[in-house]
């Protein structure tokens, strides 16, 4: 395999469209050399493949330092741009979301108990027990649903 390629050849080899490629290459994801295509370091931004490094973890010359450095700052390009589009969402937003809708299913559920105890306590019919308790949880689901519903409007 060649380790410089035209934009046209590089389209082929990763069996994408030129204008993908073109694209690519605008956002500075793609490591070039001058009008060529890395083909190494463009296929290790794009796969997500580790940079090329020497028995020590460092870089082997000067020239691999080099690619390393442009594997990573594609890379990081990539990020951007895949944040960017939404594709990718910040860990810490992921988890403060994950963590109010665990706290809020957690005080939803644990007030089925006091919402339905004068009613079920009252009642000596298993099968009206079973209901109460039934609709119960059937509210409670539906709070946390249009909850779910207005935080996304």
């Amino acid at each position: 395999m060649k380790k410089l390629m035209t934009q046209a050849d590089y389209a082929a080899h990763r069996e994408v469209s030129k204008p993908y490629i073109s694209k690519l290459k605008g956002r500075g994801i793609l490591v070039m050399r001058g009008h060529l295509v890395d083909v190494v370091a463009s296929d290790a931004v794009l796969d997500d493949k580790p940079a090329p490094k020497g028995a020590d973890g460092e870089p082997v010359t000067l020239s691999d330092a080099k690619r390393m450095e442009a594997i990573y700052k594609g890379k990081l390009r990539r990020l951007e741009f895949e944040e960017k589009a939404g594709a990718l969402l910040r860990r810490a937003d992921v988890e403060q979301t994950w963590s109010e809708a665990i706290t809020t299913c957690r005080s939803v559920l644990l007030a089925i108990p006091a919402n339905v105890c004068e009613k079920v306590a009252g009642e000596s019919d298993p099968v009206v027990c079973h209901e109460l308790l039934r609709g119960e949880v059937y509210r409670a689901l539906e709070t946390l649903a249009a909850r779910d519903t207005a935080s996304r409007a």
